[in-house]
């Protein structure tokens, strides 16, 4: 049976998210596909979780524009979402004089993306703000903040739930083609069952997927290189007090920010990311080289005597494309199918996409509107909010994972929100609602605790959990000191 919807967004990432939330208030019907068991399983849920300032985007660009506008509102945003932000600021470090020029350049052209509260500061300031630190010169980013991307990305989920959006995820979209009364999309569920929908407007919001599904169209303009980033994360109060996003000078012929320090609202140090480029979109391993330069550079921002305790190691990918004949592209491609009308392209929405998440989807409603696929007025819808009542308000029972202090109620209510926006209950999903198992022990000493929990009160059979989705089972047979599973 194919079903019908006005907006199909393919990808529940942030960007997806935030255009399902943007769109919701016109009052149409808008369904999110996601090949991943929950929202923010790819990009968005493996980033460093900073707001970027806009001074390292190339001045008139997309990227530049709507990172500027991004960071600006964002504190109005979170305190809409009701997530944590914390504008930190930023310092870009160098210890020559090529890295000074480099430096005072990057603040030219933030002055000329528009952006405020940038300075150079001498040694002496550098150590004042960061004591930590060694490095010659400095750029100061005073916009610059941190959040925490995994609230962020459910937080626009589900207030696009609560505007009627509805969020179908184990679904894996593997064909569309035009038809006469709308773009007829293909799917296949996670049990590898086919479900196929009508739509008059079809996004393309699939992140490092965005290729293949601009394939999908008959179309080779552009191709992703997937670029690989591996990251180090530090346990609480493992090295000093770090209170703000580091970064080295930017290398221009890598293209990448290279490899920095960020703190996270949770105490944690992240080191990260790496850049190498795959073939595989899907491969996030970490390799033991990268773990050794994530190291060094670490060690270039804070001296060689340091040393770290690291709890986790993890990767994400960027969608980094290229024009056809492998010129790379450095901007977002926001842009209509001239040959399929209806169908939207989001492409390269690298960094600072989570940045510009919002803005991005406004562009993307701007876009609807000139063609008359929406109406003008924005037909507001309500929203019951109190459908995905914040995790931490349900505190309660027995502490289950003590290192991030979780409670039985709080991961019940992470379960809960899950499955009320259509996710399927998982350890990495329940993890990212309220932090269980995110802790020093990395759920060494919970995860027992945990599935326990799920199986007497949230009716999770052992040998059903998963930790992100249908192949990733956790247990099998009997658990020890349990009853066959």
């Amino acid at each position: 049976m194919i079903k019908e919807t006005d907006v199909l967004i393919i990808g529940a990432g942030a960007v997806g998210c935030a255009i399902a939330r943007e769109l919701s208030v016109y009052g149409r019907r808008i369904t999110v596909l996601e090949k991943e068991a929950d929202a923010g399983f790819g990009a968005s849920g493996r980033n460093s979780g900073v707001v970027h300032a806009g001074f390292n985007n190339p001045s008139g660009s997309l990227k530049a524009a709507l990172c500027r506008e991004g960071n600006r509102g964002f504190e109005k945003l979170a305190s809409d979402l009701g997530i944590g932000f914390l504008r930190t600021g930023k310092l870009v470090v160098g210890n020559t004089e090529r890295d000074l020029e480099s430096l005072t350049r990057l603040k030219i052209q933030g002055e000329r993306n528009e952006i405020d509260e940038l300075e150079i500061l001498d040694e002496e300031e550098i150590r004042r703000r960061e004591p930590a630190l060694r490095g010659k010169y400095a750029l100061w980013s005073g916009r610059t903040g941190i959040f925490d991307p995994f609230e962020y990305t459910l937080a626009l989920a589900e207030d696009a739930a609560s505007g009627g959006v509805r969020f179908l995820f184990g679904h894996e979209v593997k064909s569309l083609r035009r038809e006469q009364d709308g773009i007829r999309v293909l799917a296949e569920t996670s049990a590898g069952d086919p479900a196929e929908f009508l739509s008059g407007i079809v996004i393309n919001a699939a992140g490092v997927g965005s290729a293949r599904i601009f394939r999908m169209t008959g179309k080779d303009t552009y191709r992703v290189l997937p670029c690989r980033g591996e990251y180090h994360l530090l346990e609480k109060g493992s090295f000093g007090s770090i209170g703000r996003p580091v970064y080295p000078v930017p290398d221009p012929e890598k293209g990448v920010l290279g490899i920095h320090l960020t703190p996270t609202l949770h105490g944690n140090l992240m080191i990260g990311p790496s850049a190498e480029f795959t073939e595989d979109p899907e491969d996030m391993a970490n390799t033991a080289p990268v773990m050794e330069e994530l190291l060094a550079g670490a060690r270039y921002l804070l001296g060689e005597d340091c040393s770290f305790r690291l709890i986790r190691s993890f990767s994400g990918i960027r969608p980094r494309i290229v024009e056809k004949d492998g010129t790379p592209v450095t901007d977002f491609r926001m842009e209509e199918d001239p040959d399929l009308p209806g169908m939207i392209h989001l492409l390269g929405i690298e960094s600072p996409g989570i940045t510009a998440s919002v803005p991005i989807a406004k562009r993307v409603a701007g876009m609807l509107r000139e063609d008359g696929s929406q109406p003008q007025d924005r037909l507001l819808t309500e929203r019951d909010r109190s459908r995905f009542p914040r995790v931490k308000e349900a505190a309660g029972g027995r502490m289950i994972c003590r290192c991030e202090t979780v409670t039985e109620g709080e991961i019940l209510q992470a379960v809960e929100n899950a499955r009320k926006l259509g996710a399927l209950p998982t350890m990495k999903g329940i993890k990212n609602r309220c932090r269980a198992s995110m802790g020093s022990c990395q759920g060494g000493f919970c995860t027992l605790d945990i599935s326990r929990l799920l199986k007497d009160k949230a009716g999770i059979p052992t040998d059903r959990l998963t930790y992100d989705g249908p192949g990733s089972e956790l247990f099998t047979g009997v658990l020890k000191g349990g009853e066959d599973q």
